[in-house]
């Protein structure tokens, strides 16, 4: 019975121990999963965020070319549109 007793005990402290190793290899494991993913994100986030700064340059771009090209005074619109009538009629 004592012989049982003194291989039962360290083996169950083995077996403690191993299994708390175990569960220390898969938290590391799951983290280093968890930390990839999260540089995935961050890496796709920031290639949106270049894509959507590259969009609003080209759109301010845009904005600015068009600045001073076209003014439509609407007192004169009022006059073009009655000589148009008068020419057509």
């Amino acid at each position: 019975m004592a012989v049982i007793i003194e291989v039962l005990i360290p083996l169950a402290i083995l077996g403690l121990v191993g299994w708390g190793l175990w569960l220390w290899y898969k938290l590391r494991l799951a983290r280093a999963e968890q930390a990839e993913q999260m540089r995935e994100e961050l890496s796709e986030l920031r290639a949106y965020r270049q894509d959507t700064e590259a969009r609003l340059q080209a759109l301010e771009t845009i904005a600015t070319l068009g600045e001073g090209r076209f003014r439509v005074d609407y007192k004169d619109l009022n006059e073009d549109e009655d000589q148009t009538r008068k020419r057509k009629g």
